[in-house]
C-alpha cells in the first residue's frame, strides 16, 4: 500500500457571498496536515445552505499518509501542490 488513510477532512465556507470551492483548498490542507497527514486525495467540492448563504462552498477529501516507498517516489516528481 502506498499510503495509510487517516479519515475525512472537510471544511466549509466562511463569510459572505458566492465564493469558488478551489479557494478552500489551501484550507482544506491545513485541516489535513492538523492530523499528520501528507496529501488529500478524492478532493469534491459541494454547496450547501449555512447562515450566511443560501449556497456555500464545501469541500472535502481523505486525508493520507505516505508510505516509505511513496515517500521516495514522490521526492523525485517535480510538480506543485497545495
Amino acid at each position: 500500500m502506498l499510503y495509510t488513510s487517516l479519515g475525512e477532512v472537510k471544511v466549509k465556507q466562511k463569510g459572505f457571498g458566492f465564493q469558488s470551492g478551489t479557494k478552500y483548498y489551501p484550507v482544506l490542507t491545513e485541516a489535513a496536515r492538523e492530523l499528520g497527514a501528507d496529501a488529500v486525495i478524492e478532493v469534491h467540492e459541494w454547496r450547501g445552505i449555512s447562515m450566511t448563504s443560501w449556497s456555500a462552498a464545501r469541500v472535502g477529501g481523505t486525508a493520507v499518509s505516505w508510505s516509505q516507498e511513496a515517500r521516495a517516489a514522490v521526492i523525485e516528481l517535480d510538480f506543485a501542490c497545495y
